[in-house]
């Protein structure tokens, strides 16, 4: 009868300890390092700032450019291999053409013509663009900063 009673506590402890360890496992693939998270998501913060300025103002300059690269210039430690240093880069060039097509549209030298319909209609496509942003930067974004439901 003892031998019984050791037989199942045994195996109730072991139940309990494989259910906690099962438990600890689930946990630990939610967990970001807090440090890590924070940092990812002032990578994004920096984006979603730069894309709303950007498509408010319809305009961005040099400055702006400038700390755009000096916020967003870890990404690829805190996003290895994701891309998201590639997306970074590629809405910098954005902001460059923007800043260009802006400039070269307020140029009083430039006459009304082609060349200056053929630059609106560029910087018109380089805002929509931009607007469209939004949706892919939450997305490329929340595959990290998601936390996983249980």
């Amino acid at each position: 009868m003892l031998a019984e009673w050791s037989i199942g506590i045994s195996l109730m402890t072991a139940i309990f300890v494989g259910w906690v360890q099962y438990k600890n496992y689930r946990r630990s693939l939610r967990h970001v390092p807090g440090d890590l998270y924070d940092r990812q998501k002032k990578v994004m913060d920096v984006v979603m700032t730069f894309l709303a300025e950007a498509c408010q103002q319809g305009d961005t300059n040099t400055e702006k450019l400038t700390q755009f690269l000096r916020d967003t210039k870890d990404a690829e430690l805190y996003f290895p291999g994701s891309g998201v240093k590639v997306y970074v880069d590629e809405l910098y060039k954005k902001g460059l053409n923007l800043e260009y097509t802006n400039k070269m549209l307020s140029d009083s030298h430039l006459p009304v013509g082609e060349r200056r319909e053929i630059l609106a209609q560029q910087n018109l496509d380089i805002l929509t663009d931009l607007s469209k942003q939004f949706a892919v930067a939450r997305d490329l974004f929340n595959r990290y900063l998601k936390v996983r439901e249980r």
